[in-house]
């Protein structure tokens, strides 16, 4: 049997039937591995007569004995020739004649150059080609059979093998007729036993079987081999494919939207409502084209599949779909309406307009059980009998979104709306007597109610309609604010919640005062070092409230007086604590202790300054590179310790030795950070000799740091110097476009692509590339220093802040596959500049030429001719 498979495109049509009587297969018997030449065809549909039995089923007596020389079968696209031969089991080679205008020979597989290869078999006497076991085998055998397939370069065999003890099956690679299983089985592979369909491969165009049975014991299957090879995997078959582009059998599809009231009549909502879309086919063509993305009128579809949106009365039109093709339309979930459809689901129909409707009917909504709210205000012990208003708050939540409310008051009524999430806040004023009603309030909902601080005790009950006390509260202090709990809004409740205010004059504590001695002590041997005066501050819970020069004018002493003991409560006391300047050359102790002075207690601060050496340190700033900002501050974070302690306090800065001036303070754990521009330097003085110092700069983009930006030392009895290099590293771009261009050339189309990086000399390779596409942004993590991209016609994409100095190289893959011719521009190099890769795609498909055409006709007139003549002869018969 031959198969010969017309695979047309969607829409092709089926002319090349009418090619029927033209087309012909030439079978060669192949006796061993010898070939007979082609002019000595045995079997061939060449010059014969089609006879037809029925639609699928034709006929031919080629030699016109009477019986049937060949069957055809067309089933849809596959034909099948159907030869009776004299071997079934030998090897045969065929080919196709006269191929149809429009078509050609799928890989040139089948042709007079290339024909197929039968498939040939091996088995025991007891199986057939097909496999089908009749009965067991019989045993005392030995045979030999030498299969080849010229020019293939693997043999494959599948085996299915049931042998009785003492029987086995050898295989030897290459041909060798004077082998046997017996004698020889040292040589090849041997098969003994059961094999469960087996596959075998040899690296050889021939192999030989060998089988040996004994003649006694009890047989069963045998065995049986299926053989082929790399170049006849589908055995005698040719594959006919369009060369034409066909125009497609296509048709549409419009989905519609409404809406409904619960009633049915139509609605006025402008909510939209996702749909999405699938498209199946049995057509492997068809259904690799809806794979690819694609626009079908209003709707864009990829992988067979698409979505869209509609509102009340709109519609999306879907054009140009294949013929054949079923779709199924699906809304997205929405539980506020009950959905029905018309066709939401059928065929595309060529030439015709496929309709659906999807129609929504909102869902009635359940009534909701309301209830109501009452707050009452009550006034006992009124000041002076003043008649005053009290403010109050409601926070509601859970009430129906975006829904007006309203509350009452005396006969005024107010609205209020709650949000979208279905909260609200309500502020009111009540005085006594007075009370606000809220309205209709869902049941479930909830709400606290707050009235702000007053002069008033506050308390509060909450009741419900029976007056039965659910809740109680008091507050006794003044201006402190009340509120309830969270309450629910109960069903059949109707909630009433009384605040009751009580006058209360409030407790004014006794105003009580201390005193405050601040004394300062020298220990320098009346150095020339010390200074004139010096400033100190007084403290209040860490706030500066007064401060004061002290000097020999004053004896180095001065009282503060009258100053808070207790905060405003009247109970909780003020801290109160003592700082001063920090002076170069000494180190300060604060001791705070209590003396009597004529009965009174007065706080004494004792600051003793003690002379010690001191040294300092000097940070300088410089910037290098050709695109180094010289005005960029850069910061820096520097750390201080003394003996495991950190060294804290207000320095100076020494303006004559760096171009910093003023003060640096140390915190608590002896840090302090400063900025540097370029040429600037900061020198701080005073620092205790011995203290151990780190400096770490912030890390910069575009910046390499000295030393990596970290420095760290010991004070020394002078200046201790660091000198701190920022060099700018240069950073640039690489830019790729991509251009598609030909009669062919498609601009829709991702092309893949891959950018390779290579390290330059003392140049690192970053872990990940940043991107610019179009308004995308994003970045790539480098593999193997390679990152993959795509681009489209007219696409172009940026890699920023590449470092100078590097190699790079963009590659195009897969493109020259399919058909296109690539050229590009600057694709690699080293990166010493912003770099401008673009890369053309061209394909076209070529017109004939006037040779070509010429020779078209000539072989048309050529076949007339021989038609002609051919029908005179017959017709003279």
């Amino acid at each position: 049997m031959i198969k010969r498979n017309n695979n047309t495109k969607p829409g092709k049509s089926s002319l090349a039937k009418v090619f029927l009587v033209l087309f012909s297969l030439i079978c060669l018997f192949i006796t061993g591995i010898s070939v007979v030449s082609a002019d000595d065809a045995v079997y061939s549909t060449v010059g014969g007569t089609w006879v037809k039995v029925n639609e699928k089923t034709w006929t031919m007596d080629k030699d016109g004995d009477g019986k049937t020389d060949v069957t055809l079968i067309k089933e849809g696209d596959e034909w099948r020739y159907i030869f009776n031969v004299a071997d079934d089991s030998s090897m045969y080679y065929g080919w196709e004649t006269d191929i149809p205008d429009g078509y050609q020979v799928e890989n040139g597989y089948g042709t007079k150059e290339n024909p197929a290869v039968s498939i040939q078999y091996a088995h025991t006497p007891n199986i057939d080609n097909d496999g089908v076991q009749n009965g067991n085998y019989t045993g005392g055998v030995d045979t030999n059979k030498v299969f080849s397939v010229p020019g293939s370069s693997t043999i494959m065999m599948k085996l299915t093998a049931d042998l009785a003890a003492g029987d086995y099956l050898v295989i030897w690679t290459g041909s060798h007729p004077d082998y046997t299983a017996a004698g020889d089985t040292a040589k090849g592979t041997k098969i003994t036993g059961k094999v469960d369909t087996k596959e075998y491969a040899f690296n050889d165009n021939t192999i030989t079987l060998g089988f040996h049975s004994e003649k006694d014991g009890e047989k069963g299957y045998g065995y049986y081999a299926v053989i082929n090879s790399d170049k006849n995997q589908n055995g005698l078959m040719a594959t006919n494919v369009a060369t034409d582009e066909p125009i497609p059998d296509t048709g549409n599809l419009i989905v519609t939207k409404k809406v409904t009231e619960s009633d049915g009549t139509e609605s006025t909502d402008n909510n939209v409502f996702k749909f999405d879309i699938e498209f199946t086919s049995d057509n492997a063509g068809t259904t690799a084209a809806l794979a690819e993305k694609k626009d079908y009128g209003d709707v864009t579809v990829e992988n067979g599949k698409g979505s869209f949106y509609l509102s009340n009365g709109q519609q999306v039109k879907m054009t140009g779909l294949p013929a054949g093709i079923s779709y199924k339309i699906t809304e997205a979930e929405n539980t506020d309406y009950e959905v029905s459809w018309t066709a939401d689901s059928g065929v595309i129909t060529k030439d015709a307009e496929a309709t659906a409707i999807c129609v929504n009917k909102k869902k009635p909504k359940e009534e909701v059980k309301r209830q109501s709210l009452t707050v009452k205000k009550e006034v006992k012990e009124a000041k002076n009998g003043a008649e005053e208003s009290f403010v109050f708050h409601a926070a509601f939540e859970g009430l129906e979104e975006n829904a007006e409310y309203k509350y009452k008051k005396g006969e005024a009524e107010t609205v209020f709306s709650s949000d979208e999430t279905g909260a609200a806040d309500v502020s009111f004023e009540l005085k006594d007597k007075e009370s606000v009603i809220f309205e209709g309030l869902p049941v479930g909902s909830k709400y606290q109610i707050t009235e702000d601080g007053n002069s008033y005790a506050a308390s509060y009950e909450l009741t419900d309609f029976v007056n039965a006390v659910q809740q109680k509260q008091n507050n006794d202090e003044v201006n402190k604010s009340l509120s309830t709990g969270t309450e629910i809004v109960d069903a059949d409740e109707n909630a009433v919640v009384t605040f009751i205010n009580t006058g209360k004059e409030p407790d004014v504590p006794e105003t009580k005062t201390t005193k405050i001695r601040i004394k300062k002590v020298w220990s320098d041997n009346e150095s020339k070092t010390r200074p004139a005066a010096i400033t100190v501050y007084l403290l209040q819970d860490e706030n500066i409230i007064k401060n004061i020069t002290l000097n020999n004018d004053n004896g180095w002493q001065a009282d503060f007086d009258g100053l808070d003991v207790f905060q405003e409560d009247g109970t909780t006391e003020y801290k109160y604590s003592v700082q001063e300047e920090k002076i170069d050359g000494y180190t300060s102790e604060i001791t705070e202790s209590t003396v009597d002075e004529n009965g009174e207690n007065i706080k004494l601060f004792t600051v003793t300054n003690t002379a010690v050496s001191t040294g300092a340190i000097k940070v300088t700033k410089a910037v290098e590179g050709e695109k180094a900002e010289t005005d960029k501050a850069f910061k820096f974070n520097i750390t201080l310790q003394k003996g495991g302690q950190p060294v804290t306090g207000v320095y100076n800065l020494d303006s004559k030795a760096g171009t910093k001036t003023g003060t640096i303070v140390f915190d608590e754990n002896g840090k302090a950070s400063f900025e540097l521009k370029h040429n600037e330097s900061i020198v701080i003085s005073g620092l205790p000799i011995g203290a151990s110092y780190e400096i770490a700069e912030n890390p910069y983009k575009y910046y390499t740091a000295s030393d990596e930006g970290k420095y760290s030392g010991v004070i020394p009895e002078g200046t201790a110097e660091v000198n701190v290099v920022n060099t700018h590293k240069e950073m640039y771009s690489i830019s790729v476009t991509k251009t598609v261009k030909g009669n062919q050339g498609d601009k829709t189309k991702e092309f893949d692509f891959v950018l390779k990086l290579t390290a330059g000399d003392g140049i690192d390779l970053p872990a990940a590339v940043e991107y610019k596409k179009g308004k995308e942004n994003g970045k790539i993590d480098l593999t193997n220093s390679e990152a993959e991209f795509k681009l489209a016609h007219g696409e172009e994409i940026t890699f920023k802040d590449i470092p100078a100095g590097i190699g790079y190289e963009v590659t195009e893959s897969g493109a020259e596959n399919d058909g296109y011719t690539v050229s590009s521009e600057n694709a690699s190099g080293v990166v010493k500049a912003d770099v401008n890769v673009s890369f053309v795609n061209t394909k076209n498909v070529g017109i004939p030429t006037s040779s070509m055409t010429n020779t078209i006709v000539m072989l048309l007139i050529v076949c007339i001719a021989v038609c002609g003549v051919v029908y005179g002869v017959r017709k003279r018969r």
